[in-house]
């Protein structure tokens, strides 16, 4: 964001381990739910004439996921996934005080291909 002569920068980057389980299969359209362990490094950086902040943590925190594959064989090499994804209780701490990062993460289109029935 920037405006009046300030900018800030905010960053965020995860990595996450989940499990997840197969609800039910109707007719190619596959729901899931599941959860994990995430750990997230946050970012924040204002530069503002007056002053200049830099901020920055590492969590571990736990995460939710849901969403849906869209498989019209269950042996197809790829198809596609919708899911949505929540880390509750994340929070930075920027100059003393809490400032809440939690929010939910939506990846509409993915892609996912198993490369060994390729070769089948």
């Amino acid at each position: 964001m920037e405006g009046w002569g300030v900018e800030q920068r905010y960053g965020r980057s995860s990595l996450a381990v989940e499990a997840s389980r197969f609800l039910f299969d109707f007719y190619g359209f596959v729901p899931f739910a599941g959860a994990g362990l995430s750990r997230e490094w946050l970012s924040f950086r204002d530069d503002a004439p007056a002053h200049h902040l830099d901020a920055g943590s590492r969590l571990l925190r736990p995460s939710f996921v849901v969403g849906w594959d869209i498989r019209p064989a269950k042996t197809m090499s790829w198809f596609v996934r919708t899911s949505l994804r929540y880390t509750p209780r994340l929070t930075m701490t920027v100059a003393g005080r809490g400032v809440p990062a939690a929010d939910f993460e939506f990846d509409f289109f993915q892609f996912v291909l198993y490369p060994a029935r390729l070769r089948q």
